[in-house]
């Protein structure tokens, strides 16, 4: 937690601890919370990373992020704070389901595409990215659920929401 790294942080795909082999599958809640260091992150390409939990990279000073495509969910405030975040690019087939509450709020995010597979995007997830001009949905997207304030504070002009899509109030 809270860690004084400088740079790249790269996410291995395993760990060796007492001679034997740990797969990495979670980024866990406030793991790089509030480094001011960390301007990038990488994850292997066969990353098995599966969840990016709560205020996992909160106020970093990360530039680019790609999330690898074993990420299934992006925890609430994960990346939150985050003011020089401006390109977040999913893998191809990604498995990314849920992106929580507050994931990408006061994030300097210009555009972002949301993957074919996220079904439930959480209340307030981008407010407050006041560069924010550009949200397009995967080809084929299976979203159900847009929470409220979701797109709060942004520049959009437009939006082009999927068929089926349930919104809650004011999102």
């Amino acid at each position: 937690q809270n860690l004084t790294s400088i740079g790249n942080v790269q996410i291995p795909y395993s760990i060796q601890f007492q001679s034997k082999e740990f797969i990495v599958t979670t980024i866990l809640e406030n793991a790089f919370n509030n480094s001011i260091n960390i301007i990038s992150v990488t994850f292997p390409d066969n990353s098995e990373v599966r969840s990016i939990e709560k205020n996992s990279f909160t106020k970093c000073s990360l530039k680019l992020l790609f999330i690898p495509s074993s990420v299934a969910k992006i925890g609430k405030s994960a990346f939150s704070n985050c003011t020089h975040l401006r390109k977040v690019t999913f893998s191809k087939n990604s498995k990314l389901e849920e992106i929580e509450d507050f994931a990408f709020s006061n994030c300097k995010l210009r555009e972002i595409e949301i993957p074919q597979n996220v079904k439930k995007i959480g209340k307030s997830a981008f407010h407050d990215c006041t560069k924010l001009k550009v949200v397009n949905f995967e080809d084929g997207s299976k979203l159900q659920l847009i929470e409220k304030n979701t797109f709060c504070a942004t520049k959009l002009k437009s939006l082009f929401i999927p068929p089926r899509v349930n919104l809650n109030e004011g999102f």
